[in-house]
């Protein structure tokens, strides 16, 4: 665990492989770092006294000043050997809070909204998502990620078992899907439906699936990764009375009533 000390990027940020994203701190590891340093300041000042005492003692040709240079020898080792331990710890401890400067994997673009002001001194746990970065190059392979009110999924399953060609069992299930980013409603894309989610989840209070639509290359430029967008998915044709009571028969079927 730590605390979010810097962002760098801000969001539509185009960044290189190995760019400095996010810097973050543990307290716990500073506290350590400073004992260790603590400690390795005064073991050192220790080693360079027992050195300074065991050039004078072979001065002395006494008995027990020799027994005197044994024992130093003695605790200039038990020292050194102390020393070379909280040196191991603190190359540990630096490995561990270098660790905690985040690099981007790949070149492409940031894409988080307000990334600054959301993330700035936040305490953040292992394996939560900061920043996503969209691969933007000419040959990456985009998606537009959909989120597909649960009451749809029927009619998005039997579309799919129907986009199956008759002549050819093995055809892969797609729909073709239009879209359009908010605020841009003029500038429709294309995109291909083939597979979606089993696994429903809450969103804004209702259930909803996941469904993910490949864009076809070449990708429009005017696109950008993290903007939200609104979707049709084409799954079939229905008769008009169905396309516009379709809800109204639902909300019905979901009722009952007691008749008098």
């Amino acid at each position: 665990n730590a605390i979010v000390d810097q962002v760098l990027v801000e969001e539509n940020a185009d960044v290189r492989e190995g760019t400095e994203l996010i810097v973050l701190r543990s307290p716990e590891l500073d506290l350590e770092l400073s004992r260790l340093e603590g400690e390795l300041s005064a073991v050192e000042t220790r080693v360079r006294t027992l050195r300074a005492l065991r050039a004078v003692s072979p001065l002395n040709d006494s008995s027990v000043a020799q027994r005197s240079g044994v024992d130093l020898s003695t605790e200039e080792q038990q020292a050194t050997a102390q020393l070379q331990s909280l040196k191991a710890q603190l190359e540990m401890i630096s490995a561990r809070r270098k660790a905690l400067r985040i690099n981007a994997p790949l070149t492409g673009t940031v894409h988080r909204r307000r990334s600054t002001l959301d993330l700035a001194k936040r305490p953040v746990n292992r394996g939560q998502v900061l920043l996503e970065i969209g691969d933007t190059s000419e040959d990456a392979e985009w998606v537009a990620v959909l989120l597909i009110p649960d009451a749809f999924s029927g009619y998005l399953s039997t579309a799919f078992e129907e986009s199956i060609e008759p002549a050819n069992a093995d055809s892969q299930r797609s729909l073709s899907v239009q879209f359009a980013t908010f605020g841009e409603s003029q500038n429709q894309h294309s995109a291909v439906l083939t597979e979606w989610s089993a696994i429903t989840d809450f969103d804004g209070g209702t259930l909803k699936r996941e469904v993910a639509a490949r864009i076809p290359a070449p990708v429009d430029r005017t696109l950008r990764p993290g903007r939200r967008v609104r979707a049709r998915i084409n799954c079939g044709r229905r008769s008009r009375g169905f396309v516009w009571f379709r809800e109204f028969v639902e909300f019905m079927q979901r009722k009952s009533f007691v008749w008098f």
